[in-house]
């Protein structure tokens, strides 16, 4: 498709595992392969399906099948065009038109499927022989260049959303405020919404930055006492400020969430 291949400006989500050298030493390649195995087969079979008649299906913000068939269709257009992944890190993109209301509803879907896909990571697997893989990430917008073909992806906004999600210290996202447009953010903004302004908790000199990060909490699907005791519980081996930074971040968002969207965007069903 030609909104996934050549020159042009690219929207770009980025996401990576939190602890991943840390858990690979630990558990080894089998166990983690089978978890991000996992993960990213209920991810893709789940947006994938675009009818109520099977597993997966698509739902509104008040739980109804969604309205908007445009909006899914961008959804999983990303997540089947605009999609790869290697070792603990996963890309998803799409190159913009001229069509700014058409670009707004593009950042919508890829806001909405970075929460998704954080949401989705941290509710418990049915199988033993599998471990939670908990991610932090990133959506930036620029120049970039994709040549499908030759599997190669490039230009400013992959780097800077590379470079975003590394620097924070939580299980999360953010919005790269200097290249999105204003527009955009304010359209997807409130606890209603995708993004919520927060004081990002950064590595660099252990400074927290006023920022808009994606409010991840709404696309969970149980209320905060199963949410705190999944991050609890998780394995972060010897970084416990990223849990507690994400502690922080779920005790200031949660009680304000809009309660009709508890489901989130799309209603799944974990595989085992």
């Amino acid at each position: 498709m030609e909104k996934y291949n050549g020159l042009g400006e690219y929207l770009v989500g980025y996401l990576d595992i939190l602890g991943f050298e840390y858990l690979l030493r630990k558990h080894g390649p089998e166990i983690i392969h089978k978890s991000l195995k996992r993960i990213l087969s209920d991810f893709r079979i789940t947006l994938k399906s675009g009818d109520a008649s099977g597993d997966y299906f698509f739902v509104g913000r008040d739980g109804s099948k969604a309205s908007s068939v445009w909006v899914d269709e961008n959804i999983k257009n990303i997540v089947t065009e605009g999609f790869f992944n290697f070792s603990d890190t996963i890309f998803l993109y799409v190159k913009l038109s001229d069509n700014s209301e058409e670009n707004v509803t593009w950042f919508w879907a890829m806001c909405s499927l970075i929460n998704e896909f954080i949401a989705i990571s941290i509710q418990e697997p049915k199988s033993k022989d599998v471990i939670r893989l908990l991610f932090r990430g990133a959506i930036s917008k620029g120049k970039g260049c994709v040549d499908k073909k030759l599997q190669i992806h490039m230009g400013d906004p992959f780097i800077k959303a590379y470079r975003l999600a590394e620097c924070q210290e939580w299980m999360g996202g953010v919005i790269d405020k200097r290249s999105i447009d204003e527009d955009w953010i304010r359209k997807n903004i409130g606890f209603d919404k995708e993004i919520i302004e927060y004081a990002l908790p950064l590595k660099i000199y252990n400074l927290n930055s006023i920022n808009y990060v994606l409010n991840w909490t709404n696309s969970y699907p149980y209320d905060y006492s199963k949410l705190k005791s999944s991050i609890e519980s998780y394995d972060w081996g010897s970084q416990e400020i990223k849990k507690n930074r994400t502690l922080e971040f779920i005790t200031y968002a949660v009680p304000k969430r809009d309660s009709s969207r508890i489901v989130g965007h799309i209603n799944r069903k974990i595989q085992p």
